[in-house]
This record gives C-alpha cells, sequence and structure tokens, in this order.
C-alpha cells in the first residue's frame, strides 16, 4: 500500500514555502541590480553587490531546502539534483567569494552615509 506523497506533508510544504521565498528575494534583489544598469545611475556598484551578496547567501538556504526531502540523495550523480546544485554552488563561487561582496557592499554603505 502506498503512502502519502511527500508534497501532502505540511513540514514540506513549508520548507517548499521557504524555497520559494529564497528564490523570489534573489530575483527581486537581481531585478533592482538590472534597472540601473539600462540606465546609468551611480548607485549601480551598490545594487549589483547587494545582488551578488543576497544570491550568495540564499545559495546555500536554496541547496539544503531541495534536498532536505530526497534525504540529501541530490548530492548523488545518480539524482539529477545533483547537477542544479553543482552549478549553483559554482555561481555562487564565480566572481569572487562571499566575504568579497560583503566588504564591498559595506563599504557602499559607509560612502554614502559620510562622516
Amino acid at each position: 500500500m502506498p503512502g502519502r506523497p511527500l508534497s501532502r506533508f505540511q513540514a514540506v510544504k513549508q520548507e517548499e514555502a521557504r524555497l520559494i521565498e529564497e528564490v523570489a528575494l534573489v530575483c527581486a534583489a537581481v531585478q533592482a541590480a538590472a534597472a540601473p544598469l539600462d540606465t546609468g545611475d551611480p548607485g549601480t556598484r551598490f545594487t549589483v553587490a547587494a545582488a551578488k551578496t543576497q544570491a550568495s547567501a540564499s545559495a546555500a538556504e536554496i541547496a539544503r531546502i531541495a534536498h532536505q526531502p530526497h534525504g540529501a540523495i541530490g548530492i548523488t550523480r545518480l539524482h539529477p539534483l545533483h547537477l542544479a546544485t553543482t552549478r549553483l554552488w559554482s555561481g555562487r563561487d564565480e566572481g569572487s567569494d562571499d566575504t568579497y561582496w560583503v566588504r564591498h557592499l559595506a563599504r557602499c554603505v559607509e560612502a554614502t552615509a559620510g562622516p
């Protein structure tokens, strides 16, 4: 007798909602960073740093949530989730590490705060 599908469990639904929130947060940050790129706004460096910082922070949470219902089988080469997670982590690490972008973001904030 088959059991209840994973997607019917309340805890899984809650984690799915958290995953959707993280993705929406990254999408909003990237869209905010893209707008000044089109206009040449001087705030471009700040919004790009904020988007990269948020995307990097969200990558680990998104991967954790995605793997959890699978019992971490997604890290094996036998599961397609492995490919998505590997790409997510490599995207997080491209173009300098998290520390660089957090420091860059802090310098932007300090520059606008003044003395």
